[in-house]
């Protein structure tokens, strides 16, 4: 199993910011790239640069609920699972966003309480700063196994939820 590549999409750097800090400890680790596939086309050239052996993880907001955001991550996860170097392609739908899921996983009712920042709009600023992102979600009850684990609830609901294909079964 060591051959095996993993590769995040995410849509922004907040998210690159949370896997680098849970990656080892609660997720597979992994190489992350920053495209978000509802939005834009995955560049052909971009498939034929994937790794043999390589798991896709695309983790995306479902907080837009848009049919035309829907069929262009169909087309995309389409175009990467015919690519031969692809092992698996995983989606993980946050419902709503990143904030609604740690807010979900941890014991914080406002997305401000996790790293005592002065308002929500601050957040992810902060989140993108903080050296210790793995210490604050460990001190507001961080639960892997509700993070990442909720079905979309909208047209997203088409899409399975495999965040548990990357969890680490030894947790603590």
């Amino acid at each position: 199993m060591s051959n095996i590549n993993y590769n995040y999409f995410v849509e922004g750097e907040t998210e690159a910011c949370l896997i680098r800090a849970i990656r080892q400890k609660y997720i597979q680790s992994g190489r992350i790239t920053k495209i978000n596939l509802l939005e834009k086309d995955i560049p052909s050239g971009f498939i034929k640069t994937i790794k043999p052996f390589t798991i896709l993880i695309i983790v995306f907001d479902t907080d837009v609920d848009d049919m035309k955001l829907v069929e262009r991550l169909k087309d995309n996860t389409g175009k990467l699972k015919k690519s031969s170097h692809v092992k698996d392609v995983i989606l993980i739908p946050q419902v709503n966003n990143l904030e609604d899921e740690i807010k979900y996983a941890t014991d914080i009712s406002e997305i401000k309480d996790l790293l005592q920042s002065k308002s929500n709009k601050d957040f992810k600023r902060d989140f993108c700063k903080c050296n210790n992102v793995t210490d604050c979600l460990v001190k507001h009850s961080f639960n892997i196994e509700k993070f990442w684990s909720r079905k979309a609830r909208n047209k997203y609901s088409i899409f399975e939820n495999d965040g548990e294909k990357i969890k680490l079964k030894h947790r603590r």
